[in-house]
């Protein structure tokens, strides 16, 4: 039998912070448009707790991000600002925040399907992911998504694209936006009828009607593959295309 590990053993405070607000993983998986697989996961260290997973969970668990880290790292942090007067260095507000309303995640439909499995493959350094025909998991809809169709998600996996796209990271596709040379694109390929296809999350680098030219960063490596194995090319979204910015 497993055994429950202590707060003082695991590598952040999620755990210790969900419980004592009463969530369970599904309630803290559902306020930040994720799954209770990949909460556990960023609980017990399997995940890496990277800065934008810790602006999601912070405002479900009621604390400041930083109160997401172990206690010795809050007080180094606190050791370190203890001398600086940060309001006198901050420059005074020039702008007044806009009267509008903040939607709550509540209005959003959980109705966009995930297409993207956990199984990854490498090929020549390049890594990749199995493109799923069924829905593997449904996440909450963007209003910016709000008409498109066919739009769809994927969860990121492996580091090949971090710290630009890192494991875990949810991302949002529109296959209605032309994709410009330096987005981030998945594309889908299929070399053969019985080929059950593979995916990539890249940076396009390049289009010509025989070929296209993908980026990696980790490691560095350059993909360039055939127009006739692509079936598609389809924009991730950035934060911008998402809130309209």
């Amino acid at each position: 039998m497993s055994r429950t590990p202590k707060a003082t053993e695991l590598p952040n405070r999620i755990q210790e912070l969900r419980l004592a607000s009463g969530m369970s993983l599904e309630d803290v998986a559902e306020a930040v448009g994720s799954t209770s697989s990949t909460v556990s996961k960023l609980e017990r260290g399997r995940l890496r707790l990277t800065s934008d997973w810790m602006f999601r969970l912070a405002p479900a668990l009621g604390v400041a991000p930083s109160d997401l880290l172990p206690q010795a790292h809050q007080e180094v942090a606190a050791e370190r600002s203890i001398s600086l007067d940060v309001p006198a260095l901050m420059p005074k507000a020039t702008i007044e925040p806009a009267d509008v309303e903040i939607p709550a995640t509540s209005r959003f439909s959980r109705d966009l399907p995930v297409l993207g499995t956990a199984g990854g493959a490498v090929i020549r350094q390049v890594d990749g992911f199995r493109m799923e025909h069924e829905v593997v998991d449904y996440v909450r809809r963007p209003p910016a998504l709000a008409k498109q169709l066919n739009a769809y998600a994927i969860f990121v996996v492996g580091e090949s694209m971090a710290p630009m796209h890192n494991p875990g990271d949810l991302r949002f596709v529109d296959p209605e936006q032309r994709p410009s040379i330096g987005d981030s694109v998945i594309v889908q390929t299929k070399h053969f009828d019985t080929d059950p296809g593979q995916g990539y999350i890249k940076i396009l680098k390049r289009r010509t009607p025989t070929y296209i030219v993908l980026q990696q960063l980790n490691p560095a490596a350059t993909l360039e593959i055939p127009a006739q194995y692509v079936v598609s090319v389809h924009k991730v979204l950035t934060m911008n295309d998402l809130f309209g910015v």
